[in-house]
């Protein structure tokens, strides 16, 4: 969790340090951005931000973290002006909580489900081996071996692995096997802690070479990962509608796409 909180807290920081030498240049009292994101986007939001400041000539706050704890500090009334969800629900909550511009709700990106392993563990190549992402399940059960995968019951990404187990009937069977994380940054840093294999997102095993994917998981196992950016409601909702019309530029869904995101429907 230490080393998630560094990792999160690092680019944060980057981003920062950034904008502050946009703003010892002499580009003083810029306007402010806040930006609200899950952890898997952190490298391609930290990105992003440092771009838009440099062309927009404006100061870009990035937090990550998952989205559960980031709607209760936007209904406590945190000061944010975009927030970044993979989890539709939460959109929808929002909107009917009327705390959102329900007309500024934007399509980003896409990403997936697979199943992957460090390079150094000793089951890798048997479980590469195998034919089949049912298969390789089922070899998990044979030889009782743990892996890790985000909380089922609170986050977004632990239903849709859930979803894609109970599609081949084998949840009850697997999950006792299971070692819950808080968000998908915390299941790769078990991973490779702990030498396990896990449940993560295809962006991940871009972005962390120690990882191999043993098997992707099939589109039709889970309820498809699109993100989405949405205006929250405040005083300053002209500048969150200017960075959501902007992020949907190809110039700026390249870099979704370097970082391993797929395009959006």
């Amino acid at each position: 969790m230490a080393r998630m909180f560094a990792l999160i807290t690092f680019f944060v920081s980057l981003c920062m340090s950034y904008f502050s030498s946009i703003a010892y240049a002499g580009f003083q009292n810029l306007p402010s951005l806040v930006i609200m994101a899950e952890p898997s986007l952190t490298e391609t939001i930290t990105e992003i931000g440092r771009r838009y400041s440099k062309d927009h000539r404006v100061s870009v706050t990035c937090s990550f973290d998952n989205s559960t704890n980031q709607i209760d500090e936007i209904n406590l009334g945190e000061a944010v002006n975009v927030f970044l969800t993979s989890d539709s629900t939460y959109v929808q909550q929002l909107k009917t909580q009327g705390v959102i511009d329900a007309y500024t709700v934007v399509n980003l990106a896409s990403n997936k489900l697979v199943l992957a392993i460090p390079k150094n563990h000793a089951l890798r190549l048997q479980l590469k081996a195998k034919k089949s992402f049912e298969e390789v399940l089922q070899s998990l059960i044979d030889t009782h071996t743990s892996f890790v995968m985000t909380d089922s019951n609170k986050t977004d990404q632990g239903h849709k692995i859930r979803q894609s187990i109970e599609h081949y009937a084998l949840w009850d069977t697997l999950s006792p096997l299971a070692i819950t994380s808080l968000n998908s940054r915390q299941t790769v840093q078990l991973m490779l802690k702990e030498n396990r294999p896990g449940f993560v997102y295809l962006t991940d095993v871009v972005n962390y070479h120690d990882l191999e994917i043993l098997k992707p998981i099939q589109d039709n196992a889970y309820d498809p990962i699109i993100y989405q950016a949405v205006v929250v409601a405040g005083d300053q909702m002209e500048i969150g509608r200017q960075f959501i019309a902007t992020i949907s530029d190809p110039k700026y869904q390249q870099i979704f796409a370097y970082y391993g995101f797929g395009p959006h429907p």
